[in-house]
């Protein structure tokens, strides 16, 4: 069962996305330390009853995480677009989406090999964030769009279940939503955030 507290954490998970953009937007190179924070928190927050589902739910995206932030660390700069580079990112993203498909299938979900779960909203905008995150790790700057679509797109989704808490009948539902919101507004400004790095990226390179 969801409870507050699990809501609470979730918002501070997704408010850990905010400095994540703000940070870059500064060109800060530990920026992506604080992805790995979030994904921390979220990872001990659906670890709740199996801390080994957890991590293997959310294991490509920590992985992701962890070299986008080595390499940032070493090298906080962009490249040019080179073809070498990019089927670089595609093979690492697909690979590492492949082993997350298997592990959600051996220990969470045999269905998601059916394309509606696969495809769904939240394990696509997932497949998405390993792409723009394998993008980044290469540093190429287009990952930044893809990343950003994906904290929009949980922004709208966030703004939604806002609103459907609001007028659920339980209270302790209805306390969700001031969270809820939160989490909408620290999603969508991070996005925003990271549309605007891209743009000045693209500028400069």
């Amino acid at each position: 069962m969801v409870t507050l507290n699990d809501i609470i954490y979730d918002s501070i998970g997704n408010f850990c996305f905010l400095i994540f953009a703000l940070l870059l937007y500064r060109k800060n190179r530990f920026a992506w330390l604080a992805v790995v924070l979030a994904l921390i928190i979220k990872l001990f927050l659906y670890g709740k009853y199996s801390m080994l589902l957890s991590f293997a739910y959310l294991s490509m995206q920590l992985c992701v995480t962890f070299l986008a932030a080595i390499v940032w660390i070493l090298e906080p700069s962009y490249t040019k677009l080179q073809v070498n580079r990019i089927f670089l990112a595609l093979l690492t993203s697909v690979i590492m989406i492949m082993i997350w498909v298997w592990l959600v299938y051996a220990f969470i979900n045999p269905a998601i090999l059916s394309y509606e779960f696969l495809f769904g909203f939240e394990y696509f905008c997932y497949m998405l964030f390993v792409l723009g995150g394998a993008l980044l790790v290469y540093r190429i700057s287009q990952g930044l769009i893809i990343v950003a679509t994906v904290f929009i797109s949980y922004a709208l989704y966030y703004a939604n279940s806002a609103l459907v808490a609001s007028k659920a009948p339980p209270q302790y539902i209805r306390d969700f939503t001031i969270y809820y919101w939160f989490s909408a507004v620290f999603l969508f400004v991070a996005g925003i955030l990271l549309v605007s790095v891209y743009t000045r990226v693209k500028r400069s390179i």
